[in-house]
């Protein structure tokens, strides 16, 4: 009985998230140009799917608009490589790559859903920006392995997996900059315990998500305005990230 009861959940959770999100989302995609309207990497041509999340704030360029800020300090921030473990279909990635990060630097995608990773090929290859490193599941193992003295910023996406990922005790962080996705459905002791474990090595700032609305300095057709909360809302529950950026980085 549980077991049918779990399939009828799932069930509905996926007729209510296709009819609400999924193709109104794809109705008014329609309205807007396949690129990425605003933000730190306004301009950048994008695909017609997304890999986990809402694509319409993506093309408005407010996904996650409380991070513009530290991705800004990436341009400028010496960082001789860019890894993005949980990729998706490659919005970071590409956009690091092709606007913030010099050319010629090192950049690392692990994604564990086959689809998200053909997609991050595809966009990469409509945007000019070729060599990413297209990887699959990153584990604590693999991560040791990568993790050498060059200037890294790490960003993290992983739905949890982050407080078994980013363990100091088995992996050096001490040449990393990081940026931490974390679900406020978690235990809050285990982001406390992931701060604690980070405090004496790196700098820590706390960003919680903020009211969002489409930016003002961009022609909006009439629909988008008239639908605007929709087109920004990224459809998740409470969560923040954690930047902590290495206090060797800092000195």
């Amino acid at each position: 009985m549980n077991l049918i009861k779990k399939i009828y959940t799932h069930l509905l959770w996926r007729i209510n998230f296709t009819t609400k999100i999924t193709i109104p989302q794809l109705y008014l995609a329609m309205y807007l140009p396949q690129r990425v309207m605003s933000g730190p990497f306004e301009g950048m041509k994008y695909i017609n799917r997304s890999t986990g999340s809402p694509i319409l704030p993506k093309f408005a360029g407010t996904y996650e608009d409380e991070l513009h800020g530290v991705f800004s300090t990436i341009k400028d921030g010496g960082y001789e490589r860019f890894i993005d473990v949980g990729a998706a279909e490659g919005y970071y990635v590409v956009g690091v790559m092709k606007y913030l990060l010099p050319k010629g630097k090192e950049v690392i995608a692990f994604e564990s859903e086959e689809i998200g990773r053909k997609r991050i090929k595809k966009l990469g290859e409509i945007n000019g920006c070729t060599g990413i490193n297209i990887m699959g599941f990153c584990d604590v193992d693999l991560l040791a392995t990568i993790m050498n003295d060059k200037k890294t910023f790490m960003l993290v996406d992983i739905e949890g997996g982050e407080f078994d990922l980013l363990n100091p005790q088995k992996i050096n962080f001490e040449n990393c900059d990081l940026l931490v996705e974390i679900h406020d459905r978690e235990p809050m002791l285990k982001k406390k315990k992931l701060m604690e474990d980070f405090m004496k090595t790196h700098d820590i700032q706390d960003i919680k998500t903020g009211p969002k609305k489409l930016p003002e300095n961009v022609e909006w057709k009439p629909i988008i305005k008239k639908h605007a909360d929709y087109v920004v809302n990224e459809f998740r529950g409470p969560q923040s990230w954690l930047f902590m950026k290495s206090k060797k980085h800092s000195a």
